[in-house]
């Protein structure tokens, strides 16, 4: 199992102690990314995604709150955020590209099942970010 968190970068040394005190390691800190470990394999690996920049912090700023466990409410970047870092993550890492584009496809089913507009826009800024525009007129056709 492996969670996926967007943290501003200013509270990387609290979520640090946060993950320690929980029995987690630093494995990884590079500029953009910080990953965790525990020597539990069942409690899987945390990666932080470090926000430190304008279009991540907006990011943030866009993210929706579900509530879980009937307790507690998490935040979760929308699905268009979302699919904007997994653009990243198949310009980073072209063996990610088939698992990330089946992603991008259930989230933007799940858009459509809530019966929620696709920001549009803020996919062809992503998508143009990365010089993957072929990829986003191939999803334009089959959820537009």
């Amino acid at each position: 199992m492996d969670i996926d968190i967007l943290l501003l970068a200013d509270d990387l040394n609290k979520a640090d102690k946060i993950l320690s005190d929980c029995m987690y390691s630093c494995v990884h800190r590079s500029p953009h990314l910080s990953q965790y470990t525990s020597s539990f394999k069942v409690l899987g690996s945390i990666d932080i995604l470090h926000a430190s920049k304008a279009i991540s912090k907006e990011m943030l700023s866009r993210v929706e709150r579900f509530r879980v466990f009937d307790k507690y409410t998490i935040p979760v970047l929308s699905p268009e955020d979302i699919i904007g870092l997994k653009v990243q993550a198949i310009t980073n890492d072209v063996q990610r590209e088939a698992t990330d584009i089946y992603d991008m496809r259930l989230l933007l089913e799940y858009q459509l099942q809530r019966k929620r507009l696709i920001d549009w826009e803020l996919l062809d800024e992503y998508f143009s970010l990365f010089s993957k525009q072929a990829l986003l007129n191939t999803l334009k056709k089959d959820f537009l």
